[in-house]
């Protein structure tokens, strides 16, 4: 009786020992992955203050969608993103604002309020382009480059998103720069950050292999 748990004993320490051996080699992976990404991508982003040192020869400035509330306006995190996408406008004249998030359905229409914001800024109609079919990240990279033709982007974001969108961009062989759009600081930045470790792996997989998404037409401003 005695052998036969201390046998068990021996195996569960085994089995423990395995798996911690797995779980350090998945966060080593991790890590060198999201270390890589932000190495790689760190001198293609600049702060509002920068704009100047860029050159004024993008094909767009793209916004990336970042919530809505229930009574239709930008979460604090959209509404830096649209202040900082419009100094941008201002700064490189002629070059059109490209919109993309989530208006899949009419009860949700993120690139509505975008552009509901762009307009009493002053924006004219004629330079937004709305993209409601931007489900995330890739998509609205992916569309952007496939479905609207874009080359040479703006991308304005989060710092900290900016890394995995410039990512995503230059491995379907965009030029790609990053203008962060962080204006304050957000209560649950902390989950953001946590959850972008993960998206950098999903969205490295994703580049490499390239899917199509959901939606490859382009999109109809039907709720606008």
């Amino acid at each position: 009786m005695k052998n036969a748990f201390l046998k068990h004993k021996k195996l569960i320490f085994q089995t423990l020992i395995f798996m911690s051996f797995i779980v350090a080699l998945v966060f080593l992976f991790v890590l060198i992955v999201n270390l890589n990404i932000v190495a790689i991508t760190n001198d293609n982003i600049y702060s509002v203050d920068e704009l100047i040192k860029l050159d004024k020869d993008f094909d767009c400035i793209l916004i990336l969608g970042a919530g809505v509330r229930q009574d239709g306006s930008p979460t604090p995190m959209l509404r830096d993103r649209l202040i900082v996408g419009y100094n941008a406008y201002k700064h490189l004249g002629s070059v059109p604002i490209f919109l993309s998030g989530d208006s899949e359905k009419s009860d949700y229409c993120e690139t509505l309020t975008m552009k509901k914001f762009l307009l009493e800024k002053g924006v004219d109609d004629t330079m937004i382009i709305s993209d409601g079919y931007g489900l995330s990240t890739y998509e609205s990279i992916w569309r952007a480059k496939n479905v609207y033709g874009f080359n040479k982007i703006l991308i304005v974001s989060q710092k900290y998103h900016l890394h995995r969108a410039i990512y995503i961009a230059n491995e379907f062989g965009m030029v790609a720069y990053g203008i962060d759009g962080a204006l304050t600081t957000y209560g649950k930045q902390p989950i953001y950050s946590l959850r972008e470790y993960l998206a950098r792996i999903k969205d490295m997989i994703y580049a490499e292999m390239s899917p199509e998404p959901a939606y490859i037409n382009k999109w109809e401003e039907i709720y606008e």
